[in-house]
C-alpha cells in the first residue's frame, strides 16, 4: 500500500515539472519573437550588440525591455493563476480580458525594446514598442490606484485592515511570480517606472519614424 506522504511527494514533483515546462515553453515563445524582431530591426551598417546599444544611447531602453519581458514571461508561464489575481482588484471588466491585454502588450514591447536597443534601431517597430511600454505602465498605475482607492490595499506596514481580509495580495506585475501586496510601496515603484518609461518613450519617439 502506497503511503500518503509518497503520493503527496509524487504530486508535488508532477506540479513542479508542469510549472517548469510552462516556463520553458513561454520562454521559447519569447525567444522566437525576439529572434524575429532582431532580424526585422537589424542594421547591417552599424552592427548588433552591446557596443551598438551603448554608442546609440539605448542602455535605459534595454533595461526597460528586460523589465517588461520578465513581466510578460511571468504572466505567459501561468496565465490562469494570474487572471485570478487580477480579479482581486474587483474591476468591472473580465479579469481574463485585462490579463490578456497586458500579456499581448508586454510580449510585443519587451523583446522589441531589447532587440531594438542592441540594433541601435529607431524605426517604427521600435517606436511602437515605446508606445506599448507607455500603455503598459499607464494600465498598471490605473489598476493599482483602482485597488488602492477602492479600499483593497494593505497599510504601509503591509497589514490588511479589512474585516473580510480581501486585500490585494498580488499586484500582478510579474503574474503569480514575485507577488507583492498592493500598498503605497507598490505605488512608489509605479512612479519610478513611469519616470523611466516616459524618458525612454520620449527619446525613442522623438528620434523614431512613428
Amino acid at each position: 500500500m502506497v503511503s500518503c506522504p509518497y503520493i503527496l511527494m509524487e504530486d508535488d514533483n508532477k506540479n513542479r515539472l508542469v510549472t517548469l515546462l510552462k516556463c520553458l515553453t513561454s520562454l521559447l515563445a519569447i525567444a522566437v519573437w525576439s529572434f524575429v524582431a532582431a532580424i526585422a530591426m537589424d542594421n547591417d551598417e552599424q552592427g548588433f550588440g552591446f557596443n551598438v546599444m551603448w554608442e546609440t544611447g539605448l542602455t535605459v531602453p534595454f533595461i526597460l525591455g528586460v523589465l517588461i519581458t520578465l513581466q510578460g514571461w511571468g504572466k505567459l508561464a501561468s496565465p490562469l493563476p494570474y487572471f485570478r489575481d487580477v480579479g482581486a482588484f474587483q474591476v468591472p471588466l473580465p479579469s481574463w480580458l485585462i490579463g490578456v491585454s497586458f500579456m499581448a502588450v508586454e510580449f510585443y514591447s519587451g523583446p522589441v525594446l531589447l532587440m531594438g536597443s542592441l540594433a541601435g534601431e529607431y524605426g517604427a517597430i521600435f517606436s511602437c514598442a515605446a508606445v506599448g511600454a507607455l500603455l503598459d505602465i499607464a494600465a498598471y498605475v490605473t489598476l493599482s490606484l483602482y485597488g488602492f482607492f477602492g479600499g483593497l490595499a494593505y497599510s504601509w506596514k503591509l497589514r490588511c485592515e479589512r474585516e473580510d481580509g480581501l486585500c490585494v495580495k498580488n499586484c500582478t506585475c510579474f503574474g503569480q511570480y514575485g507577488a507583492q501586496k498592493l500598498s503605497v510601496w507598490v505605488l512608489v515603484q509605479d512612479v519610478l517606472v513611469v519616470l523611466e518609461t516616459v524618458f525612454v518613450a520620449a527619446r525613442i519617439i522623438s528620434r523614431g519614424k512613428i
